[in-house]
């Protein structure tokens, strides 16, 4: 039928709500079965009448019975006589003979051969065919009271059989022969009922006929009386309302929903042959409905209809194919397939090509699959139009055109078809054939969700989540994937698994989680939920942990092909996680993983080439890898690319290219390449030193919450780099970063501690700080460390923990930490006194040091040398000078504080004066004013003029020391007579 909103339906418009015609097309159906073929079925239940008699288990003496009351003139013989004639009942087949049996009966008053008459006239039986003449029996028998003549004028009312079309006069009739218990008519009258219908006029036809109001008749829509009816005919013996009660009572149509019932009614009329029963019995069987599953059952229905129903014929098939009741055989299904499609099947023609498309029975083959596609889509089949656009859009056995199968969706979504509205939702969401436009997605799904489409449900819950097309709502979208759930939809099981891990609408509840990421991987076999499981185990959320069922999930997984569990098998491997490291493993897991074209997988392929993981290191095959993957848009790829560049990791150093590189992948919003961008401009790797770009870029990135730009950003306000120098927002950078376990950070915390610098100083938190960035590897902090325990700063001296440190420092990789480790060994600190092994160590640190431009390292070794002979106090002080200035090694004020005292108490008056100094401004130690003013005392008295000047300023401006203009002259003059001297 088509979809205009006025219908024609013989000869006359029906006017009909669009949202209701697919349903009325498969009611009509069931109409046209009730109004043209009933007349065959009230012959076949007289038939059955007739072999009911005394004398049915002899047709021949049937016969001679009613041959013999027939001579004696009774009408109702002569009508079963003519039956008999009709049908070869104890005689040979005659139709002349039946007419004129049935005529005799009609003359004698029977009213069935009156009504029989108007079936011979209607289709030419025994007489010329004469619609007229066949009106004029039924008409003649229905006023008589036959219950089937009045059903037969009814149709010839609606028809226009040997009479002008006139529904109302059909509906009265109709009506009548319902009363009078005329099981066609009452089922017929349950069809009106159902749908409902109004009628007009056809303006086209000068037709005549009367109605109740103007040029209309309506029948309301009233389920309660289409039941009324249905049961009518059904207790009537009608077979077709039977089984329309059936489906009534399977989808609690008009009545209350009872599967059971539903089954019981098919299950007699499948007994008594009728196809449709058979083959409905046969879905029952096979889904569970009234009944317990039984494909065997099933299978052996659908053999028995096959015969007489080509849907049959088609179940047949799909049993064949899925080996439900019967082995497996999809040669047999596409044999049968194939043979229904060439008799021009719809249903056979797209299943066909679906077996073609995946090789069913059959070869691939993508060119076939689309020419039966568009065959099915030819004769009407909105599943094989909806595969035929899936054709067009991956250009499979045709050429890819996007644009035409956006046509096609679109035209079918059009027409209300679910699937292609869920379809061209997604072609809206993904701009395939057309711009991207996530609103109109969102409708689309809105629409297919209405029509109880469970793929557009579970999508319009993701806009919701995502905010694609609607305003963003979490909690609705954990509303309708719970829905889905509680239906049994299988995806929804792990989305809402994933809501509950991850707090989505809904608080966070691993538990729930694991337990919905169970259920889907044990009742579906779902493997996205194996694999959340398989997390679940690793991490012990939801579950107590267990790395060893993780990777046991994870090696089923990736042995199936999984990817994603290939690559999560490759991390366990390389990292340990319940099983042994095995870097070999690890590599093989990320080549077969590779092997699927998986950018990410390549990736972690190049890295183990790079670093000889699992594989012969092999630089250059790394930098192949990278190269490819950059090409291709891989934003890790380029970023790494960057890094070999800038390395000369599998090639030539080549800054600039480095800093393309970095720029390529920070434009795509890849944070460590911006990171490595702003290196670039500070260092002026690859393009203009640009301090202030520098400062730009990690400030954007702070502002993402970027870790080690907290620390650069933090470094840079604390050194004045691209900004003003600001130690205050250094240190409230470095907090942040140090809170994340940056431990550059925490390392230059504990020196803006140690100093007082942006904040109090604090030499217990500097303490704390260097620690923790000791713990995590930071070599610097270490050696720091070992500087508290050395001289029990905020800690209990301990010789032997320094040693250990500053060893450890060493270890790592501080090159300084040499000079501190040889001088614990020259000097006996936490260790045996081995003057060889200290000196064998600051000449490791002086020629380690080649890498660091430092002219002043051999200075700094020299004067550690001298510094181990016994006359070394000019030594210690020299050494001193360089750590407080950082000349030759990295500045440190309580090293040199150590240096100056060593040096002050051997008696060498510099030291002295640099010792008082310290104590003065609190380098490398506490203010101590006291100690100050002695210590330049005693440097004073012995004749150091640097603290002879410092004195006298003291005494002249009361600074430290009770004001005395006596005293400061006396020491200026002890200065000036001192510096005389040299003149």
């Amino acid at each position: 039928m088509s979809r205009s909103l006025y219908e024609i339906f013989n000869g006359l418009k029906i006017d009909i709500c669009n949202d209701e015609i697919s349903n009325i097309e498969n009611y009509f159906e069931l109409l046209d079965k009730g109004f043209k073929n009933q007349s065959e079925y009230t012959k076949d239940k007289k038939l059955v009448e007739l072999n009911n008699l005394a004398y049915s288990q002899n047709e021949f003496k049937t016969f001679e019975s009613y041959l013999k009351s027939s001579k004696e003139g009774n009408s109702c013989a002569q009508n079963n006589l003519g039956y008999c004639y009709q049908y070869g009942i104890g005689i040979e087949k005659d139709d002349k003979e039946a007419f004129k049996y049935y005529l005799k009966a009609a003359k004698g008053g029977s009213s069935d051969a009156e009504n029989n008459l108007g079936d011979c006239y209607k289709n030419g039986i025994g007489i010329s065919k004469d619609e007229n003449k066949a009106f004029e029996w039924y008409a003649k028998a229905a006023k008589g009271g036959n219950s089937d003549a009045e059903n037969n004028l009814s149709i010839c009312y609606i028809n226009g059989i040997g009479t002008e079309i006139n529904l109302e006069k059909a509906i009265y009739w109709c009506n009548k022969a319902a009363e009078n218990g005329n099981g066609a008519s009452q089922y017929s009258l349950g069809v009106c009922y159902e749908i409902g219908i109004v009628v007009k006029k056809d303006e086209d036809k000068t037709l005549e006929w009367n109605a109740k109001e103007g040029n209309t008749i309506e029948i309301k829509k009233d389920l309660e009386k289409a039941m009324y009816w249905y049961n009518k005919a059904a207790e009537s013996g009608n077979e077709i309302a039977q089984y329309k009660l059936g489906k009534c009572y399977e989808f609690g149509d008009g009545i209350d929903k009872d599967e059971k019932k539903a089954f019981e009614i098919m299950k007699q009329l499948a007994e008594k042959g009728y196809p449709d029963a058979q083959i409905t019995l046969g879905n029952y069987y096979t889904n569970g409905i009234g009944t317990e599953i039984n494909k065997v059952k099933a299978f052996e229905l659908y053999n028995m209809a096959a015969g007489k129903d080509h849907k049959a014929q088609f179940y047949l098939g799909k049993c064949y194919e899925r080996g439900n009741g019967v082995d497996i055989d999809k040669e047999k299904a596409f044999e049968i397939m194939k043979q229904l499609a060439d008799k021009g099947y719809p249903d056979a023609q797209f299943t066909l090509g679906y077996y073609h498309t995946i090789g069913v029975g059959t070869e691939i083959n993508k060119v076939k699959a689309f020419d039966l596609y568009k065959l099915a889509a030819e004769n009407g089949y909105k599943d094989a139009q909806h595969e035929l656009g899936v054709c067009y859009e991956l250009g499979e056995g045709v050429d890819k055109d996007e644009e035409k199968a956006f046509e096609i969706m679109n035209q079918l979504a059009e027409k209300g078809y679910p699937d292609a509205q869920f379809t061209l939702g997604h072609y809206y969401s993904y701009g395939i054939g057309t711009e991207i436009d996530e609103l109109k997605a969102f409708k689309l799904y809105e629409k297919a969700a209405e029509k109880d489409h469970k793929k557009a449900q579970f999508n319009l819950g993701k806009c919701y989540e995502r905010g694609n097309g609607v305003n963003k709502d979490e909690e609705r979208a954990f509303e309708i994937v719970k829905e889905l759930f509680e239906e049994g939809y299988p995806d929804a099981q792990i989305t809402l698994g994933n809501y509950y891990s991850y707090g989505i609408g809904t608080e966070i509840n691993k538990i729930k989680a694991f337990e919905l990421y169970n259920k889907a991987a044990v009742e579906n076999d779902h493997k996205d939920a194996k694999y959340r499981l398989g997390i679940c185990y690793e991490l012990g959320e939801g579950v107590d942990k267990d790395e060893k069922k993780a990777f046991e999930i994870m090696k089923q997984l990736a042995e199936k092909g999984y990817l994603d569990a290939q690559i999560t098998l490759g991390y366990y491997y390389t990292n340990g996680i319940g099983t042994e490291i095995n870097k070999v493993k690890a590599f093989e897991s990320y080549k077969t993983a590779s092997e699927g074209g998986c950018s990410d997988t390549q990736y972690k392929l190049g890295i183990s080439y790079e670093l000889g993981e699992g594989v012969d290191k092999d630089e250059k095959k790394a930098f192949e890898i990278m190269n490819q993957l950059a090409e291709k848009g891989y934003l890790n790829a380029r970023f790494t690319l960057g890094h070999y560049y800038s390395y000369g990791i599998g090639t030539k150093i080549n800054k600039a290219k480095a800093f393309g590189l970095y720029k390529m992948a920070a434009e795509n919003g890849y944070d460590d390449a911006q990171y490595s961008l702003g290196i670039c401009y500070e260092l002026g790797d690859g393009v203009d030193i640009d301090e202030k770009k520098a400062f730009e870029i990690n400030k954007d990135l702070v502002e993402k919450g970027y870790l080690d730009a907290q620390y650069q950003l933090g470094y840079y306000y604390n050194y004045g780099i691209g900004t003003d120098v600001n130690k205050e927002k250094a240190f409230e950078l470095y907090i942040l970063a140090s809170e994340r376990g940056c431990r550059a950070a925490q390392y230059d915390l504990g020196v803006l501690y140690e100093k007082g610098e942006g904040v109090e100083k604090d030499l217990k938190k500097a303490f704390y700080w260097f620690n923790k960035a000791a713990e995590n590897g930071d070599y610097i902090s270490q050696h720091d460390i070992g500087k508290y325990y050395e001289f029990g700063i905020v800690v209990n001296k301990d010789s032997a923990k320094a040693f250990d440190f500053y060893k450890k420092s060493a270890e790592n990789g501080y090159l300084q930490a040499n000079f501190q480790l040889g001088y614990c060994y020259v000097n006996g600190i936490g260790v045996e006194v081995n003057k060889e092994k200290g000196l064998e160590l600051y000449d490791i640190a002086a020629e380690k040091n080649y890498l660091i431009e430092n002219i002043d390292l051999d200075k700094v070794n020299y004067w550690y040398h001298e510094a181990a002979e016994i006359n070394n106090k000019s030594a210690l002080y020299k050494l001193g000078t360089f750590y407080e200035l950082g000349i030759g090694v990295k500045g440190n004020f309580i090293r040199a504080f150590a240096f100056y005292k060593e040096s002050a108490d051997q008696g060498y008056v510099k030291a002295q004066y640099k010792l008082g100094y310290c104590y003065d401004k609190g380098i490398g130690t506490d203010i101590n004013n006291e100690k100050a003013i002695n210590l330049y005392m005693i440097a004073s008295e012995n004749g150091n003029v640097k603290a002879q000047k410092r004195l006298a300023f003291y005494y002249e401006q009361g600074i430290k020391i009770e004001k005395n203009l006596e005293k400061a002259a006396y020491w200026y003059k002890m200065a000036y007579q001192k510096l005389n001297k040299h003149f």
